[in-house]
């Protein structure tokens, strides 16, 4: 069964995922050396590969280090099975890099629980949180998240306040000084134009995005539903963790609905928080039928996913 199979955190499921992080690269690969077969291409196929598994790394590390799952290798299995199903979201693209520095913000987040170094961790919120924004400017809605962990974590004062806007500031002012040196100020004024699109009708109209939208967006409230009585009879920290990580899940969907990018990209924000959520949900629910009925809806998604990727 593989929900038991990866109910561990043995070697085998960590070279299990990274098989199959390799399986989703190398398809990714042939489709665009058939579309063009040049050296940027497969260079780009590398790097995303690379790029792809640094970002599981630091997943992996954040939500092990927080304790927001047990130890088991669920999440790390959500996340390739949700990059198998936004094929044509993993690629160069300002979206994919934002996401990439934003699970760097996350990692921080979650560490406010620990009041150790809390200034260092607050002006890193606000560092990684500026240049999420500076490759995709809707990603500062996130901001919200540090105001509410502070609220959250009782570690409100005039300090914490201020740190993080003084990291948010300092890679904006170096941009600004960038923008300025190659005369071109107009690239700073751009990044603070927030443009918005709230017809929606763009997701019916192509099956790349209703079919992952869809699925992990009623897995994600059907996990939420059921998981919350459960880790709400817990410690303060993983009750904290789980609401912090909620409202991380609905500002995915408030960027998804109002951002004017209506493609497939726009939905790798739900990366870190479905992913997660989802995680939890496996391990806490007792039917094995459940759980396994979970993951082998997401595999049956992603394989389909990657299918009509490849043919189209």
């Amino acid at each position: 069964m593989i929900a038991n199979f990866f109910n561990k955190t043995k070697p085998i499921n960590l070279l299990t995922i990274i098989f199959l992080l390799i399986v989703i690269s190398i398809i990714s690969f042939f489709k665009n050396i058939s579309e063009n077969y040049s050296f940027t291409n497969i260079s780009e196929s590398i790097g995303i590969l690379l790029f792809s598994a640094v970002f599981l790394s630091i997943y992996s590390f954040v939500i092990k280090k927080n304790n927001l799952v047990k130890k088991n290798s669920y999440g790390d299995f959500l996340v390739i099975l949700i990059f198998a199903m936004l094929p044509q979201a993993i690629h160069w693209n300002l979206i994919f890099i934002s996401n990439f520095f934003l699970i760097l913000f996350f990692r921080r987040i979650f560490s406010l629980n620990s009041i150790k170094n809390i200034k260092l961790k607050l002006f890193d919120v606000g560092f990684w949180l500026a240049i999420s924004f500076l490759f995709f400017n809707w990603s500062i809605v996130f901001g919200i998240l540090i105001y509410i962990s502070l609220v959250i974590y009782e570690r409100v004062n005039f300090r914490t306040l201020l740190i993080p806007i003084i990291g948010f500031s300092f890679p904006i002012t170096l941009f600004y000084t960038y923008s300025l040196l190659i005369e071109q100020p107009d690239l700073f004024l751009n990044s603070f134009t927030f443009y918005y699109n709230t017809e929606f009708e763009v997701y019916n109209q192509s099956i790349s995005m209703i079919l992952p939208l869809s699925i992990l967006g009623i897995l994600a409230l059907f996990s939420i539903l059921i998981t919350t009585p459960k880790i709400a009879s817990q410690g303060n920290n993983s009750k904290y963790s789980w609401g912090i990580l909620i409202l991380s899940f609905l500002l995915s969907l408030v960027i998804i609905a109002f951002s004017s990018d209506k493609n497939p990209d726009i939905l790798l924000f739900l990366i870190f928080p479905c992913a997660t959520i989802l995680a939890n949900f496996v391990q806490e629910i007792r039917g094995l039928w459940i759980k396994e009925s979970i993951l082998y809806i997401l595999i049956g998604c992603s394989i389909y996913m990657q299918y009509q990727y490849f043919i189209h």
